[in-house]
């Protein structure tokens, strides 16, 4: 190394120990002839580009990006801060959390337009996006007088599940239009975000050729956690070094809970409620 090497005259003084091969760099040392890479499956991240570039390699096989189309319905809401809110409006930002997820886990994901409660209009918008490797439906999946979009995934199509027991999240549908999978997920934002990782990053891992595990830590809860028996309960907690602050087990409206949250617990629907002081996992929000 030069920093361990003084020029005295025309002498060259070495001022540290040498070692056979040190600073030498070896023919194979980083990957030897014949050796494997990576697996099919692998997902490529910038050191992994950065290594296939060193030994040469210009162009992968990869598996196109999973494309979504998500598809906001209701009459009460408009574009983020197209105008004021009038009495019963809302701005429309459930499509916005799903975009974002939805391209955080590996798809290309793209909103249209917030089609009012018509049941025309659904099934245009519906048909306008059948090329599309899932389709999600935001809104209009309850039973009220307005929820068209459960009858529109049985009339052009299969509808496969409609009403879910999960606590946040039973008016859930999934369905299937021209070949295509079909997520209808709720209107109210906390259970449209719990649809999101336990319907659609599944169908996005198997569409897109993905295995990513949500990441997990382990905890103790703080206080006790009550859930209704029959049901998976998700309950948005804190994380507090190796401790879970349960934050709100209701309240499917309630955005800010999960701002303030770090995860979420999965209460099994066999249980009625978890003790304080349990070992739980708490999967972690991304």
């Amino acid at each position: 190394m030069l920093e361990d090497c003084k020029l005295r005259g025309g002498i060259l003084e070495i001022t540290a120990q040498l070692h056979p091969f040190k600073n030498v760099s070896r023919i194979g040392e980083d990957v030897a002839a014949g050796e494997k890479v990576f697996s099919q499956g692998h997902t490529l991240r910038p050191p992994d580009l950065s290594l296939l570039s060193a030994l040469g390699v210009e162009n992968v096989e990869v598996y196109d990006r999973p494309n979504v189309a998500i598809i906001p319905t209701g009459g009460e809401l408009l574009d983020i801060g197209s105008r004021p809110l009038g009495p019963g409006e809302a701005y429309e930002i459930n499509s916005l959390m799903a975009r974002l997820y939805a391209q955080k886990w590996g798809a290309s994901a793209h909103k249209r337009e917030i089609v009012p409660d018509d049941q025309r209009l659904i099934r245009e918008a519906v048909a306008a996006n059948e090329r599309a490797d899932l389709i999600i439906i935001i809104g209009g999946t309850s039973v009220g007088e307005k929820d068209y979009v459960p009858r529109i995934l049985s009339e052009m199509g299969e509808l496969l599940v409609h009403g879910v027991r999960l606590q946040p999240g039973k008016p859930t549908a999934i369905g299937v239009v021209a070949g295509k999978p079909v997520v209808c997920l709720p209107g109210y934002p906390v259970a449209m975000l719990f649809d999101l990782y336990l319907f659609v990053r599944p169908a996005l891992q198997r569409i897109g050729h993905r295995s990513d595990p949500q990441p997990k830590v382990m905890a103790a809860l703080t206080r006790k956690i009550p859930s209704r028996p029959g049901y998976l309960s998700l309950v948005r907690v804190a994380l507090q070094g190796d401790q879970a602050e349960p934050i709100m087990i209701s309240g499917a409206g309630i955005l800010s809970s999960v701002a303030r949250a770090d995860g979420f617990v999965v209460v099994s629907e066999a249980k009625e409620g978890l003790e304080a002081g349990e070992m739980v996992d708490v999967l972690v929000f991304e």
